[in-house]
């Protein structure tokens, strides 16, 4: 029950005045209730260029970095849209991460372009020079071949398949030949392997067999022309 300010004795609520107290004195109402007002939540969407920044900065690394450039266009733009939307937008950290992705394809695709400059050219070059070292090594053991057939011989061969016959050539006499001279048909690795083994021909280009054979000097020289890349000689000159 409502109590008086001043004796502090009860009032009945009907009346709202103290029976003790002369004139009786009112009895202030109770405050009203306060009124609470909600307000319904802003929508917020996600933002699809940051979306888009993540998955070409993940491409990127399948693109040699060339994805990553767009991404990390697209996740600042997106990072604008989103700070300038007032939470109407999300995906802040998604721009983020596309933007950090994005530049690390960018530098990965700049480093394996750089390593593949300086690797490939010297992988070409090493295996022309390895190829270039096979053909000499070649050529001497011809040439070496040669120099026995005509001491037991007392004459060059008429081919080069010769040195590696089996049995005498029709051209020779009994005991003239101790042969085979070598084991396997030499090859000249520098030309298409498909050519003849010999011509009776200088060296040309494009070439038209692995060797240029003399049979009356036995003067042997690789079929192609060219310089090579050790020695700066030409091949003819070998």
């Amino acid at each position: 029950m409502p109590i008086c300010p001043t004796c502090n004795t009860e009032i009945d609520p009907l009346t709202a005045a103290c029976p003790r107290c002369t004139p009786p004195q009112a009895i202030p109402s109770p405050p009203p209730p306060m009124a609470y007002t909600t307000t319904a939540p802003v929508p917020t969407v996600n933002n699809d260029m940051a979306t888009a920044s993540l998955v070409l900065g993940i491409l990127g690394f399948c693109t040699g970095g060339l994805g990553g450039l767009v991404g990390i266009i697209l996740g600042l733009v997106a990072l604008s849209q989103i700070n300038a939307s007032q939470g109407r937008m999300k995906g802040h950290g998604i721009a983020i991460g596309g933007i950090i992705t994005s530049g690390i394809a960018i530098f990965v695709g700049f480093f394996l372009a750089v390593v593949m400059l300086i690797a490939v050219p010297h992988a070409a070059a090493k295996k022309k020079n390895d190829r270039e070292k096979a053909m000499v090594d070649n050529l001497n053991n011809i040439r070496v071949a040669l120099e026995q057939f005509d001491v037991v011989a007392g004459q060059y061969p008429q081919s080069l398949d010769d040195l590696i016959a089996t049995t005498p050539p029709p051209y020779l006499k009994p005991g003239q030949y101790h042969g085979p001279y070598l084991k396997n048909r030499p090859m000249n690795p520098l030309v298409p392997q498909n050519l003849p083994i010999e011509t009776h021909n200088r060296p040309s280009d494009p070439p038209v067999a692995h060797w240029s054979y003399e049979p009356t000097s036995g003067r042997v020289w690789p079929g192609n022309t060219g310089i090579t890349t050790y020695d700066g000689r030409r091949y003819e000159d070998l």
